[in-house]
């Protein structure tokens, strides 16, 4: 009989708090569902309070209830000031329904956007900046700031708007690729959350890092066929002085956005590209690189495969110079075990 009562209470409960939950959104919306509802904040600049219902149901929170974020409005009227919402209540400390802690909060936090914060920097972006409020949607809509497609325009670029107008002029950019999912985005090179600083080791694209970041597409040669590019200037450079230094560690020498340049990547034949016949001379001549580089620099084949027979001379060169050691080796093995057979006859004739 008492466990009958206790399904029935349990019962009317599940019942209730639904209840309860929409009618503390319907008090929500008496104030914020009024499109002209609006409040000074700390700065005293007026925004908006408005919240279009429709809109929110739609968002990837759509299921969530007002105070599921806004914990300070449990009772109503609430108070002028609310607190900040802190999306790590749920999307650090396992409260993610079902999908277990994100990575992503972790990642943020340390992150140079983050730091700015820290440092009261308060027009560095956080979550809501890049993800919106009321209206987030999953990153597959193709109506959602995180859809690939949308991120340089909807989220960096509002910030970062010189990178945004180099980006859009480049060979990454969306004329070059006119809508393809492949289009290489600010999040491809930077990462999503965890954005550090250039200067930072554990940045992506610190010096000694941005080869292994350009070649997750430029070595793929699935990716690569596909545009009618081959990966062979990836192996080219390894092969070079400027390869191995950086396999060792040294950053102070030239990697694949010393030569082509960062957010402005331009195909060779164009007359503004830094790796142009015209203007190789001065990319080559840097301060730190080559100073009083002639316009010899510019001459000839720049990423030179000595494996592929087309490179002419440089090719037969390094042919000839491998047969010659593999020969050398061959020889040297012959002499020590040739001499090793005389020493072993020598000591067979002692001993007898």
């Amino acid at each position: 009989m008492a466990k009958s009562r206790q399904i029935f209470l349990l019962s009317i409960l599940l019942m209730v708090i639904p209840l309860l939950v929409g009618a503390q959104e319907r008090r929500c919306l008496l104030c914020h569902g009024k499109k002209d509802f609006r409040a000074k904040d700390t700065a005293g600049k007026e925004r908006s309070l408005y919240v279009d219902e429709t809109i929110f149901r739609g968002s990837a929170h759509g299921k969530l209830s007002c105070v599921d974020c806004h914990l300070d409005t449990m009772e109503l009227p609430h108070g002028k000031r609310l607190k900040q919402v802190n999306c790590g209540d749920c999307h650090y400390r396992g409260r993610t329904f079902g999908q277990g802690p994100a990575i992503e909060y972790l990642l943020y936090r340390d992150s140079v956007h983050a730091k700015e914060r820290q440092k009261g920097n308060m027009k560095a972006p956080d979550c809501a900046s890049c993800h919106g409020t009321h209206d987030i949607l999953s990153r597959t809509d193709i109506h959602s700031r995180g859809y690939k497609l949308n991120i340089p325009e909807q989220m960096c670029g509002r910030c970062h708007t010189k990178e945004l107008a180099d980006w859009k002029a480049s060979v990454h950019g969306p004329t070059a690729h006119k809508g393809d999912l492949n289009l290489p985005v600010c999040t491809n090179c930077h990462t999503e959350h965890g954005i550090r600083r250039v200067a930072d080791p554990g940045s992506t694209v610190y010096a000694t890092n941005i080869v292994e970041m350009c070649i997750k597409c430029h070595g793929d040669f699935s990716i690569m066929q596909r545009y009618g590019k081959n990966t062979e200037e990836v192996e080219s450079y390894y092969e070079s002085f400027h390869g191995v230094a950086t396999k060792f560690g040294e950053k102070n020498i030239a990697h694949c956005a010393s030569c082509h340049g960062y957010h402005l990547i331009l195909a060779r034949n164009n007359p503004a590209s830094s790796v142009n016949p015209e203007r190789l001379p001065a990319t080559c001549g840097q301060p730190k690189c080559h100073p009083g580089a002639t316009a010899n620099f510019a001459k000839g084949k720049v990423h030179v495969n000595p494996k592929n027979r087309e490179s002419g001379i440089i090719y037969w060169v390094a042919l000839g110079f491998k047969w010659l050691t593999i020969t050398v080796l061959i020889v040297l093995f012959i002499h020590i075990f040739l001499d090793f057979l005389r020493k072993v006859q020598e000591r067979r004739k002692r001993g007898a």
